[in-house]
């Protein structure tokens, strides 16, 4: 076994990961929430008059889904079918870049600090879990599931707790690294 390596098990942490999953996550956003695009949530909200329901965090029901749906119009839907393929990718990515981020940002702190590096993979996978309700809905447009709007929009606001959860960790990770900096002699 001395020539062959042993797989690291950190490849999201390594420098050319972390920066190309950078360059895929800025790439979606931009294609995501750019106006004018039509594959964008500004796009989605200047016809609906609403934001995305992945951006409804105070939720949202089945007469409010097909409110929005119908205000946005063919156009407006077309819109809006665009956006979810792209999410269909966009929760891998950040969910790479993240993990990447934060198991870099774990080396050298305790065993407990690094379970932080699941984070942006259950953000992730709660994010699925809302693609597929919203697209279960959005499907079924005019006549909307009434089940799928409840259990969308749940998701959506366990994303927004969850997104939160992980910006907070981030600043924590990168508040550690300045002060691990300054200590450094």
């Amino acid at each position: 076994m001395n020539g062959l390596r042993q797989p690291s098990v950190s490849w999201p942490a390594r420098g050319w990961c972390i920066a190309l999953s950078l360059v895929f996550l800025l790439a979606f956003s931009y294609l995501m929430n750019a106006p004018g695009l039509s594959t964008s949530g500004a796009e989605f909200q200047r016809l609906s008059g609403a934001p995305t329901f992945d951006f409804m965090f105070g939720g949202y029901d089945a007469a409010r889904m097909e409110q929005v749906l119908s205000a946005a119009g063919d156009r407006g839907r077309s819109v809006y079918r665009n956006f979810m393929l792209l999410d269909v990718l966009f929760p891998a990515i950040y969910a790479l870049f993240w993990t990447g981020v934060f198991v870099r940002g774990t080396a050298g702190l305790t065993r407990r600090m690094q379970w932080i590096g699941v984070v942006p993979v259950v953000t992730a996978g709660i994010d699925y879990a809302e693609n597929l309700f919203i697209w279960l809905a959005v499907r079924g447009y005019p006549e909307i599931p009434a089940w799928s709007a409840p259990v969308a929009s749940l998701a959506t606001r366990a994303k927004g707790a969850s997104t939160i959860i992980l910006l907070v960790c981030a600043i924590g990770l990168l508040a550690a690294a300045v002060i691990r900096r300054i200590r450094r002699p």
